[in-house]
């Protein structure tokens, strides 16, 4: 028999009870001939009417309403207040913390204009950081200087072709970038194209304010981790706070800076932070 799926929860606001009805093609199909109310708001788009009053009785009758109970957010913008409310209360929910990372010498190991896969070697820990970060609900983006393409080293299509054998590796254990911003110009270059200052390339903070422009990140809670004052002095420019990488296991880095930062609650490699965390970390 055709099922309409119905997800409902009391608002915690005290204001009617949340509704999202999900209805199969095959359903409406079957009610179009129905003589019900129901039928004929499934058919009739864009009338006014009331799901609880109007759809649900007829629904309910006919055996083809599902409810199913959940917990977690909801507001209910049913009436004009509500959905002014909305409106600022989802766009800020949908804010994270995010961490931008550089590259060589946070990643990977800095061994000079690193164009291609062969020369690529990951940092300790450098992977499990990401897939930690990624499963504890951080937006991770990587940010690099990459005047090997301006000095004719290699092209930004090997550049590209590195980033996506990254992201294919990462992706085997899991993990996975949320985005990448490179720059390849130097305002020395060889190769004219490229010979220009960029407010892309650190120290400027043209990419990381790129990255704040495009998606909603909580720019108080997020951070920046560079191997290089200069990827600092561009974090900091552009408003976040910056910690500088001077090599070893970046997951022991990290697991020390978000308790140390306050995200003494935040899962982390599978643990809940905590000063002892830190302390382990620490001494190893």
């Amino acid at each position: 028999m055709p099922r309409v799926s119905v997800l409902s929860k009391s608002s915690a606001r005290g204001s009617p009870s949340f509704t999202a009805v999900r209805i199969t093609q095959e359903a409406a199909s079957s009610m179009a001939g129905s003589t019900s109310v129901a039928a004929s708001f499934l058919i009739t788009f864009g009338h006014l009417c009331s799901l609880e009053e109007d759809a649900f009785p007829g629904l309910a009758r006919d055996g083809k309403l599902i409810g199913i109970p959940f917990d977690g957010y909801f507001i209910d913008i049913g009436v004009p207040e509500s959905l002014s409310l909305a409106q600022q209360e989802v766009r800020q929910r949908r804010r994270r913390s995010a961490a931008f990372l550089d590259r060589d010498g946070v990643l990977n190991h800095d061994d000079g204009h690193v164009g291609s896969r062969e020369r690529f070697r990951w940092i300790d820990g450098s992977k499990a950081t990401i897939k930690s970060l990624n499963d504890a609900g951080f937006f991770v983006f990587m940010i690099t200087n990459q005047s090997g393409v301006a000095r004719g080293f290699y092209t930004e299509s090997d550049v590209l072709d590195l980033h996506a054998e990254i992201a294919t590796e990462l992706a085997e254990c899991g993990a996975h970038l949320d985005d990448i911003r490179y720059c390849p110009f130097h305002p020395e270059a060889v190769v004219p194209a490229y010979r220009r200052i960029s407010n892309w390339r650190k120290p400027a903070p043209g990419m990381i304010q790129d990255l704040l422009d495009r998606w909603p990140i909580d720019r108080a809670t997020s951070f920046l981790i560079g191997d290089q004052q200069t990827d600092c002095e561009a974090g900091m420019a552009a408003g976040i706070p910056s910690h500088l990488f001077r090599g070893g296991d970046l997951s022991d880095f990290v697991a020390v800076l978000l308790a140390s930062a306050g995200f003494a609650n935040q899962q982390y490699r599978g643990t809940t932070l905590s000063s002892a965390n830190v302390v382990a970390s620490a001494a190893r």
